[in-house]
């Protein structure tokens, strides 16, 4: 196992392409709604989950453009004006990538600072939404579609923690060097 060990720029690549596949299955997942009278209930936001996921050895500079392919990918997908998601996803990951180093091993703490990652990303796409639109977005939505990518969340946590008992494999964003 490689978790002392420097890993080669090639392996760095790999890592960030890890991130970048788990982001796009998200954003299909994003991308299915559900049309109440007056409400749209989706997981708009879960693809935020790659990125809190991301491995932690991967290459910076090929992370923030995976990270903004994402955001792209998702604004067509779900018909936003284009650079919301991009935007919004790569300021994320070049902002808290730093951090990462920090982040807690409790799952209620991860799922805590999510939340909050959620809410920054309501604030921004509501802001977003405002200046690009005209008007501004059915806040109800994006409340509620904040919460169902933060129950989602914690469904991936569930998963990535069974697989990593399964398989014995360590979690490489974890690893330190």
């Amino acid at each position: 196992m490689m978790t002392g060990a420097r890993i080669s720029r090639t392996q760095a690549y790999t890592f960030a392409l890890q991130g970048f596949a788990l982001g796009m299955f998200l954003v299909f997942v994003a991308a299915i709604d559900f049309d109440f009278p007056g409400l749209v209930i989706s997981a708009l936001f879960v693809p935020a989950a790659a990125i809190y996921l991301w491995p932690y050895r991967a290459d910076y500079g090929m992370s923030v453009v995976c990270a903004l392919c994402i955001g792209l990918f998702q604004d067509i997908a779900t018909q936003q004006p284009l650079g919301i998601f991009a935007l919004s996803y790569t300021l994320l990951y070049a902002l808290t990538n730093p951090a990462q180093q920090l982040m807690p091993k409790t799952k209620r703490a991860n799922v805590a600072i999510f939340a909050l990652w959620i809410a920054a990303l309501i604030s921004l796409t509501f802001v977003l939404g405002y200046l690009t639109r005209g008007h501004a977005p059915n806040i109800l939505s994006l409340l509620v579609s904040g919460l169902v990518s933060i129950l989602m969340f914690c469904g991936l946590i569930w998963i990535r923690d069974y697989r990593t008992a399964f398989t014995g494999r360590a979690d490489m964003r974890r690893s330190r060097s």
